[in-house]
């Protein structure tokens, strides 16, 4: 109240102040929250406060200027041509995510989240080559980055380094043994490299946890049937039917595993009767893409 007073029409410098503290204090990092605890966005809000106090407060001092009204007007233009500029400078970086974390890293030098970033915006670009890179060199600063070993490896898997990609999942699973995409993912790359049987024992302990994950069942149903060696197709076939019932009979992907079973088991009646619910299933869901991929399985499989 004290305080109030001694202000008198200046109340907008304790409004302004109160604004300010008030939103910053949440984000303040008395509390971090995760790696990204310091950002800019944390001042948006809280700057408006800041805002308020310098508006009223400059219209106050204009007003009992003799020369106040053209003086300010000449500032505002100053700053204005300045800051515009500048503005527009700023704004060109945050154009997209590649050219955001590129830049991040001419500022920030060598900085692992930053080179993570950037490898999954390389990846959601459909540039794997340079998102390998930009992992690598995540995992070169800090071998312990999970999430990085885990995207290494999925690249690596999508470019057929099967070898590579368990080498650095192994690594994963080291650093979180609980992680389950992590050892999802590691059981594919081990099939990928030919280690089929490792592949099938690592699936067998995922479902033991985890019965009902329409992932795993659908991989582990094409593990049994890839190798002749260790084919299974009765308890593939099972697998693969319980996967689309995990699914509702809605994942084309899921169907069309199914139809690959029932293929690798001989039964090629079954096969297209499976690829042709799979591609309804696809274009009733609007997906061109799965309607393709069955289309191109279908053909492959009627030559």
């Amino acid at each position: 109240f004290l305080l109030t007073t001694r202000m008198g029409d200046r109340r907008y410098l304790l409004v302004g102040w109160l604004w300010f503290a008030g939103m910053l204090f949440p984000v303040a990092g008395f509390v971090p929250v995760g790696f990204h605890w310091l950002a800019d966005r944390f001042t948006y809000l809280p700057s408006i406060g800041l805002a308020i106090a310098v508006v009223f407060g400059a219209a106050d001092l204009v007003a009992k200027k003799r020369f106040g009204r053209p003086v300010a007007a000449v500032l505002v233009a100053v700053v204005a041509g300045i800051m515009i500029p500048m503005t527009m400078a700023q704004t060109r970086l945050w154009k997209d995510d590649l050219t955001l974390y590129r830049h991040t890293l001419e500022r920030t030098g060598d900085n692992p989240i930053i080179h993570f970033n950037l490898g999954c915006a390389y990846r959601d670009a459909g540039r794997l080559g340079q998102a390998v890179k930009e992992f690598e060199m995540a995992l070169a600063i800090d071998p312990d980055y999970v999430a990085a070993s885990i995207n290494l490896g999925i690249a690596y898997q999508a470019r057929g380094r099967f070898a590579d990609s368990v080498r650095v999942l192994e690594r994963a699973r080291v650093l979180e043994p609980d992680n389950v995409r992590t050892q999802a993912n590691l059981g594919v790359s081990l099939n990928g490299a030919g280690r089929t049987e490792e592949a099938i024992l690592l699936y067998r302990d995922l479902l033991a946890s985890s019965p009902g994950d329409p992932g795993l069942l659908v991989n582990q149903a094409l593990f049994l049937v890839e190798d002749s060696a260790l084919r299974d197709f009765a308890e593939a076939r099972r697998l693969a039917i319980a996967a689309c019932r995990a699914t509702d009979d809605q994942d084309a992907q899921v169907i069309l595993a199914l139809a690959m079973v029932e293929e690798a088991g001989g039964c090629r009646e079954e096969a297209l009767e499976a690829a042709h619910w799979a591609r309804q299933v696809a274009a009733a869901q609007g997906r061109p893409d799965m309607v393709q991929r069955v289309d191109g399985w279908v053909q492959r499989l009627t030559r």
